[in-house]
């Protein structure tokens, strides 16, 4: 299913409109609302942003286990930039980039 999104010619602006969505709710809307109690729950709400943004892409990378191995270090790489940074910019570009970068490789992978 991913490939053949990211193979179309939209693919690049879906991908990147994507990416700016999960960073909005996950790191966002979820980190956002619930860090800045203690150190402890803001590392568990960094976790659980982090599981939820993994379970999301688990139906669409099933039986990828590399894959989804990386989709839940990205998620806590970019719920990381945030806490750190307390912006949602720097995860946004992280995310877009590496989606673009995704997509320029599959591209080539399944060109016709």
């Amino acid at each position: 299913m991913i490939k053949q999104i990211m193979i179309q010619p939209s693919g690049i602006a879906l991908t990147a409109i994507g990416g700016i969505f999960e960073e909005f709710f996950f790191r966002g809307v979820l980190i956002g609302l619930f860090i800045g109690y203690s150190l402890f729950v803001d590392w568990l709400v960094i976790l659980i942003s982090t599981f939820l943004f993994w379970i999301i892409h688990v139906p669409q990378y099933r039986g990828a286990t590399g894959v989804l191995i990386v989709v839940f270090v990205n998620g806590l790489i970019f719920a990381l930039l945030f806490y750190f940074t307390g912006s949602l910019i720097p995860p946004i570009l992280a995310h877009v980039i590496y989606n673009i970068s995704i997509r320029i490789f599959l591209e080539r992978k399944y060109r016709k």
